[in-house]
């Protein structure tokens, strides 16, 4: 249960991460900074999620039928989070494109416009869970 939730929040979360992170590896100095707070910021998040996953687990029952609950209970995580992130982020984004330059702002620009528009718990590779 806690491993897919967790596997849905890196999904819904890694295109934003991956285009933070090309840009982290061609910009320097206080573009690549800000970039670098912007990632750091993804990453806090996360470590709050399967933090607060973990207290829930630890607080069910290990009962079998305790299942349903700690899905919603790690449904109701996943969503708080994603708007404590998305509210946290929009100042700073908005704060990151202003200092970079016009093709690498433009880029920011789209994937987190991207990244605000997803309102789904998608797994990446749901179709093909071999990976093959």
């Amino acid at each position: 249960m806690l491993a897919d939730w967790s596997q849905r929040w890196i999904d819904r979360n890694f295109p934003l991460d991956y285009t933070l992170k090309s840009l982290e590896k061609i910009l320097d100095g206080p573009g690549y900074h800000a970039v670098r707070d912007l990632r750091r910021v993804l990453k806090n998040a996360a470590y709050l999620v399967f933090g607060a996953m973990l207290h829930t687990l630890n607080a069910t029952d290990p009962d079998t039928a305790a299942r349903h609950p700690l899905h919603e209970r790690c449904a109701a995580i996943v969503e708080s989070m994603i708007r404590e992130l998305h509210a946290a982020l929009d100042p700073v984004v908005a704060r990151v494109q202003a200092d970079l330059p016009d093709d690498h702002r433009d880029l920011l620009h789209h994937e987190y416009d991207r990244w605000n528009d997803i309102h789904t718990w998608d797994l990446i590779n749901a179709g093909d869970p071999c990976g093959t």
